[in-house]
């Protein structure tokens, strides 16, 4: 499926999915850090993947892309089913916190769109495997009421909880000198973290 017609099924089922130009930003970073072995964890029906893929393609790597919910891990195996075949994808259905025996090593590039409550879970289940220099990218990280709690809605207390841990979290990694951190106010916010 082409990419344009998966932003419109993620549209369509009313799937969160990153913007256009976010898939492209993340596309470039992973080109750029000449990234082969990429790690994504929440793919829902495949769109920010296809981004990924691309770059994968270029780099002549490959994608590992995680996604727990069984129907929109149905949704991108069928989307991107070309590329599982080829051996580009690896698609598994699964919590990645779960299934750290499947995570690969030396990862170049890990984008984090899941949960937002389990991001620095995530994050600290993937760091030993992050090699020197690769990038984490981490989307929303400005959700509804992380900048402003006095403004959080009902609803989405315990993600704004946990995004702000988070975001502590990558604080306490770059004082310690083991990241530095780039956050970009667009959208919900994003962050790329560079592993040092």
């Amino acid at each position: 499926m082409k990419i344009n017609e998966i932003k419109e099924e993620s549209l369509r089922e009313s799937i969160p999915s990153v913007s256009a130009s976010t898939g492209i930003f993340l596309e470039m970073l992973a080109v750029l850090n000449g990234a082969r072995n990429i790690v994504e964890v929440g793919c829902a029906n495949g769109y920010a993947t296809s981004y990924l893929i691309k770059a994968a393609i270029k780099n002549n790597g490959r994608v590992t892309a995680f996604e727990k919910d069984a129907p929109r891990r149905k949704m991108a195996e069928n989307n991107l089913s070309g590329h599982i075949k080829s051996g580009i994808l690896t698609l598994i259905e699964a919590d990645a916190l779960e299934v750290a025996d499947r995570i690969p090593q030396n990862i170049d590039f890990l984008f984090i769109d899941a949960m937002k409550r389990q991001y620095r879970a995530i994050l600290e289940t993937f760091l030993p495997r992050l090699r020197n220099g690769a990038i984490v990218f981490s989307d929303d990280i400005y959700f509804q009421g992380v900048l402003d709690p006095s403004k959080t809605l009902d609803r989405h207390k315990s993600i704004v909880k946990g995004l702000r841990e988070y975001l502590v979290y990558l604080d306490e990694l770059e004082k310690n000198g083991t990241v530095k951190n780039y956050f970009y106010d667009y959208e919900d916010g994003m962050a790329a973290t560079i592993i040092l």
